[in-house]
């Protein structure tokens, strides 16, 4: 067996599916007919959506300080400290708290001066704890014996009005006629109150929570500020929400395609956003080539005031096997599924976040050949996941993402079982685990560097639909697509990035520089059978390098181009010599053009 290069140097159990730079390509080639025969379970497989997004600026929540601190006033007289002491009401400072902050005080004589600065150093380390608001004072008070108190006003939510919201729509500024989605302000007013309570002193992270949660509503952006309430000390919460139009339509052509079904594919994405005001959403995919019609139509929706989203959709695939003129074979097949999920927040914040996630799935794949049915799947799976991410100050500043996704599943196989027990033995129950991990470090103002990895480990051998690939726009990229699909694989993927000065018509250009390395095992049991390549061979690796560049004038149009090429040889080479896609080609050329409307 191969060694596996990767293995070797990545920690097990690195998570998050790696969001990798998609870059697809632009008008392709006809098929070739000696190139490897896909089914139904690997064009789907190929196929899964990857919706070209830019990505949205964090939400942020600002504190208006209306009321600095004053002044520190000149020396004066001095009283000796025999007992300094925080009075908390609120009960937000422990007394190791309270005695850390003020205990040496005592024995020291002090003027006014002296004591603002104990007052001055308790608010601070208040705001600190995330009491944005917090305020320590010195009442009026007799401190000829040396006895002083600080009072601590905390900073609480107005009982009688607590939430305030504006509207923004983000069309106003950029001169769109379109209407804007709605608000549900009931609905946003208990999403706010889950992490606010009236009365209550109110401290960062909840407010953070409540602001980072209302952003993650399809069609709405929410930043807050603090103002004065009713009474003094009293606060109330002002969210400013931005809303998106109604109405989304983005379009793409690439030639991220499968060349059997049809390199240069035209794709379209449709979004109904936040029809009933709650921050809910429909889109409809759809992606077109020579040999494969594809629709996916989603529906997802807040469940409650907490952040539980539901997720259901429905997918429907139709291929048809091309020959090398752009004429339909006689291989068809076609792909209906289902699914329905939940995802949560655990952990909402400006610093790093958690979410756990739920789905089932089920699907039924058909392959033929000259009319007849040679192949029927039956396919139903469950899958349980973590992801999350974090931002943290090391070496200049890094994002970092992570992923780990368990799915059990069962495959039944009504035509073509024979044919599976007599091979590689995928019928039955399945298992497998998907991990991912991504950091994107900031080097300078002009430079970042990306670092993904993406694995998968299975406990059997698994239908063609649950492999995981090593080749195209989001692997190796010097492969085509269907490239090393196998039951185990590892993918690293390095990127060094530079940003270009903004120039011309488009807003932002970024070049690129990428590394690419991955390690896959074609099926986890051989048992009596062989591999489907000229060395038999079951795992190798392969390796590609490139360059880059993505220019972008944001919502309204992007370019992105990669020129990859391979570095070693692939062991994976079918019989004839070729890579998965029937060529030998050196290097490759990937290119998309997204258009927003």
């Amino acid at each position: 067996m191969a060694i596996n290069p990767i293995q070797s140097f990545i920690p097990p159990l690195f998570l998050r599916q790696a969001l990798c730079l998609s870059l697809a390509g632009l008008l392709a080639s006809s098929p070739a007919v000696a190139q490897t025969q896909p089914d139904a379970g690997s064009i789907l497989q190929q196929l899964t959506p990857q919706i070209p997004q830019i990505a949205p600026a964090l939400p942020s929540v600002e504190s208006r300080q209306d009321d600095p601190l004053a002044p520190i006033p000149a020396a004066g007289p001095t009283v000796l400290i025999t007992s300094m002491t925080i009075v908390d009401v609120d009960g937000v400072l422990t007394d190791e708290e309270k005695f850390a902050l003020v205990g040496d005080a005592t024995g020291q004589r002090l003027d006014y001066a002296g004591m603002l600065s104990y007052r001055d150093k308790v608010t601070a380390y208040l705001r600190a704890k995330g009491y944005l608001m917090a305020r320590a004072y010195l009442p009026r008070q007799d401190v000829t014996d040396g006895t002083v108190e600080i009072h601590i006003l905390i900073g609480r939510l107005d009982e009688q009005q607590s939430f305030l919201f504006e509207r923004e729509d983000a069309n106003d500024a950029a001169d769109d006629a379109r209407p804007s989605s709605e608000l549900d302000v009931d609905f946003l007013t208990r999403m706010a109150a889950a992490h606010l309570t009236p009365g209550e002193a109110l401290s960062e992270a909840p407010l953070n929570a409540s602001v980072l949660k209302m952003s993650d509503l399809h069609g709405i952006n929410a930043t807050a500020t603090l103002t004065q309430g009713a009474e003094l000390g009293e606060l109330r919460v002002r969210y400013q929400l931005q809303t998106e139009p109604r109405h989304n339509l983005l379009a793409w052509v690439d030639n991220q395609g499968n060349r059997s079904t049809g390199e240069t594919q035209a794709a379209a994405q449709y979004r109904l956003v936040n029809p009933s005001g709650k921050g809910d959403q429909l889109s409809l995919f759809a992606n077109h080539s020579n040999g494969v019609d594809l629709a996916n139509l989603s529906y997802a929706t807040p469940l409650n005031p907490h952040g539980l989203m539901l997720n259901l959709g429905y997918l429907n695939l139709d291929y048809r096997v091309m020959t090398e003129f752009g004429r339909e074979q006689q291989s068809r097949g076609s792909v209906q599924g289902v699914n329905a999920g939940l995802t949560y927040a655990l952990i909402r914040s400006r610093v790093h976040n958690l979410y756990l996630s739920g789905e089932f799935s089920k699907q039924h794949l058909l392959d033929e050949v000259r009319g007849d049915i040679i192949k029927q799947r039956d396919k139903h799976s469950l899958k349980l996941g973590l992801n999350g991410d974090w931002l943290d100050g090391r070496y200049g500043g890094g994002f970092n993402s992570w992923s780990f996704n368990w799915t059990q599943g069962q495959l039944d196989l009504p035509i073509g079982l024979d044919a599976d027990q007599g091979g590689f033995q995928t019928a039955g129950g399945y298992t497998k685990l998907n991990l991912s991990f991504n950091r994107i470090q900031r080097l300078n103002a002009d430079w970042t560097a990306s670092l993904a990895y993406r694995g998968q480990r299975a406990f059997k051998n698994l239908d063609s639909s649950e492999q995981m690939s090593l080749g195209g726009v989001s692997g190796v990229r010097a492969y085509p697509g269907s490239e090393a699909s196998g039951d185990e694989a590892d993918l690293i993927n390095f990127e060094l990035r530079y940003e270009l000065p903004q120039t011309g018509w488009f807003d932002s250009a970024q070049l690129t520089a990428f590394y690419d390395i991955g390690w896959v095992q074609l099926h986890k049991d051989l048992g009596n059978q062989r591999p489907n390549n000229q060395q038999e061979i079951n795992a190798y690796s392969l390796q590609g390098a490139g360059l880059g560049i993505r220019m972008t004038r944001r919502n309204n149009l992007m370019l992105q181009l990669q020129l990859a090429s391979k570095i070693g040889t692939n062991p994976g080479l079918d019989n004839n010599g070729n890579d998965a896609d029937g060529r030998t080609d050196d290097t490759r050329v990937w290119a998309q053009l997204v258009k927003w409307f």
